[in-house]
């Protein structure tokens, strides 16, 4: 791992990752860079702020090991034995322009960065965060990390799959004004097809069959989810072009809407149930790799119609794929927790693809 002290005159320098996440090969999925800060670093919300410009990824997470944590390490122990052996960290999430209540696939990223990079070896690692308590834990089957006499053969394991908890955001909340009508400008603007026109003429817009538009407003995550229409295929959700301008000015800063999930049904013969685009022009992102974010209102919408009470149909995790050009998998399932609860499951796997210092 990469030092965690400040050198005499030089500045901080903080280990910082990027991770691939919901995917097990790199390039692929979501890349969220991740900075871990040791106990008695305390960085500014400006500066976190200006490093997660500077990484410029969808979400920058910075992981800090909480007070129990922290003390619970052996004494005299290194700074960084606290990311092998807590349990307890706090974690928040930046996009290259603002902070966000909740981010997906950084979360699962931060968790692979303990796991894989420090050895965590605890079961689950808890995530203390603008939206509660997160819990990250190996999937059923997943091997725990290497030990250092195995790390040679580590190419050779199957890759971890790690399983987050999240709040369930169900979009039953009253629509926006902008996103009442499916036929209005916002909404047109993230499910049109770019025709090409005739010689000379611009492409001309195609808006594909939209079946109802809803909105989950709670915890101010604020995302809208356009469904389309039965029988509209990946390859069509693959072609819309988004109008990022349009949506922007469809949909200004009094709209409160932060992103569109735009998703349909997969058809008979396809491998995943649901297909998905994410876009978030007004966080700074117009689209989004993988968002584990968006999968935790999937998963409340689409579960009563794929994984009905009384079954009947399919069982185990909803598979789900989201369609942008690096795409990722995704499996989800809502369940019921201690209390009676609703939250997301939400699982995948993730790629470490960069190890460095971030010099301060």
């Amino acid at each position: 791992m990469a030092a965690l002290t400040s050198a005499a005159g030089r500045g901080l320098r903080l280990p910082m990752y990027v991770v691939d996440a919901f995917t097990s090969r790199p390039f692929a999925g979501n890349p969220a860079a991740v900075c871990l800060l040791a106990p008695g670093v305390s960085l500014s919300d400006e500066l976190r702020q200006k490093i997660a410009a500077e990484m410029n990824h969808s979400e920058t997470a910075f992981i800090e090991p909480l007070e129990a944590s922290a003390s619970s390490s052996t004494g005299g122990a290194a700074a960084s034995d606290v990311f092998a052996t807590g349990r307890e960290f706090r974690l928040r999430w930046f996009t290259p322009t603002t902070e966000v209540p909740l981010c997906g696939h950084a979360t699962l990223a931060s968790a692979a960065v303990l796991i894989q990079a420090c050895g965590n070896t605890q079961p689950s690692v808890h995530f203390h965060t603008k939206s509660g308590e997160l819990v990250v834990s190996r999937a059923a089957g997943s091997s725990a990390p290497p030990t250092a006499d195995a790390q040679q053969q580590q190419q050779q394991q199957p890759p971890v799959v790690l399983s987050m908890s999240l709040p369930c955001y169900d979009p039953v909340d009253a629509l926006p004004s902008p996103a009442r009508d499916p036929a209005g400008p916002l909404v047109v603007a993230c499910t049109s097809l770019a025709l090409a026109g005739l010689s000379g003429q611009p492409p001309q817009q195609h808006q594909l069959p939209v079946k109802e538009v809803r909105y989950a407003a709670k915890g101010g995550l604020n995302y809208l989810l356009v469904v389309l229409g039965e029988g509209v295929s990946r390859q069509q959700l693959e072609a819309v072009a988004p109008d990022f301008e349009s949506m922007r000015r469809g949909a200004g800063a009094e709209s409160g809407v932060h992103g569109v999930i735009v998703c349909a049904r997969g058809g008979a013969g396809d491998e995943h149930e649901v297909h998905s685009r994410f876009f978030g022009p007004w966080l700074g992102v117009n689209e989004d790799p993988v968002t584990g974010s968006a999968h935790a209102v999937l998963g409340p919408y689409w579960q009563p119609l794929l994984r009905p009470a009384g079954g009947g149909g399919a069982t185990g995790p909803m598979r789900m794929r989201q369609c942008s050009a690096r795409g990722g998998d995704v499996e989800v399932e809502v369940f019921k927790a201690e209390g009676g609860e609703e939250r997301v499951r939400v699982s995948g796997s993730a790629a470490l693809v960069l190890e460095g210092t971030l010099r301060l």
